[in-house]
């Protein structure tokens, strides 16, 4: 593990690496929400047009397999927030166990030839 990790900066540039996977896999996430949002928002104002309720089974669809896939990116954020959780913890377990390794031991010295009585 020291041969990897030879000093903090080391294990701090592995931590970030691992880290920018998921914060750019929840940047694109977030973005698509966004689009997803919109859509709904856009879909919502075409549903006023219908006050009583019966709205076009094609809206209906639309408003539908936008909610469907709304829900399933919203579970998809909350698990690249997970694993990015999960990734810390790894690598602050990791640190404890670095930390011990890294500190600077304290050999006992002990004479060569025991001291004469």
């Amino acid at each position: 593990m020291v041969s990897r990790y030879p000093d903090k900066a080391k294990h701090d540039a592995a931590r970030q690496a691992a880290l920018s996977q998921v914060e750019a896999s929840m940047r694109l996430s977030t973005k698509r929400m966004e689009q997803l949002q919109g859509e709904r928002k856009r879909l919502l104002d075409e549903a006023e047009f219908y006050p009583s309720g019966n709205l076009p089974a094609k809206l209906r669809r639309d408003l539908d397999a936008n909610s469907a896939v709304i829900a399933a990116q919203t579970q998809a954020i909350a698990n690249q927030k997970d694993e990015a959780e999960q990734k810390n913890a790894f690598y602050d377990e990791e640190l404890v166990k670095l930390r011990k390794l890294w500190a600077p031991r304290q050999v006992e010295t002990r004479p060569c030839v025991a001291p004469r009585d």
